[in-house]
């Protein structure tokens, strides 16, 4: 029952996530608000349930907790999940792990692993253009990427990523 319930709110809470994060129209105040109420969430179900309930969520319960703490604003949290082979071995979505590490990498200042984190810019013709923030080993990055299960070179990353936010709204 207790999985049930948290599987639940956990796709709720993704919902919103994605709603306030991804319709572009609220704002930043609210992201950094569902950021933190999420993160003192998922603090509390670890610290109340333990992470080895998280794996007993299923695959979608997983990803679904893996996707909101790569977006919370609390480093150290987000290292802790990165540090949590429990947890990490929970899914088979390499994507989503990948996408965690460097996450954690790159927001303390380090150089990224995998080419996951993009920053999107305009070209010369005003297209929004997708590159990955620096990388630790840029000319290994595909054999490290592809030894870590990732199933796209960094070029193939890059180029779904530009079809993906081609129409993202950058600032000038």
């Amino acid at each position: 029952m207790k999985i049930k319930i948290v599987n639940f709110f956990l796709s709720i809470l993704f919902k919103v996530d994605q709603k306030v994060r991804y319709q572009g129209k609220y704002g930043v105040l609210p992201v950094k608000i569902t950021d933190t109420i999420t993160t003192n969430i998922l603090k509390f179900l670890i610290g109340t349930l333990g992470t080895d309930f998280v794996c007993k969520l299923g695959e979608s319960g997983v990803n679904r907790f893996i996707t909101l703490s790569c977006h919370s604003r609390d480093l150290k949290f987000i290292e802790s999940i990165c540090e949590s082979d429990e947890i990490l071995k929970c899914t088979s979505d390499r994507e989503k792990v990948a996408i965690l590490i460097d996450n954690a990498l790159v927001r303390s200042g380090k150089k990224q692993r995998f080419g996951e984190i993009m920053q999107i810019h305009k070209n010369m013709d005003g297209k929004s253009v997708s590159e990955p923030l620096p990388l630790q080993n840029p000319k290994n990055v595909n054999k490290i990427r592809a030894d870590f299960g990732l199933s796209q070179s960094l070029e193939e990353h890059i180029k779904w990523a530009n079809e993906q936010f081609e129409n993202m709204k950058v600032p000038d």
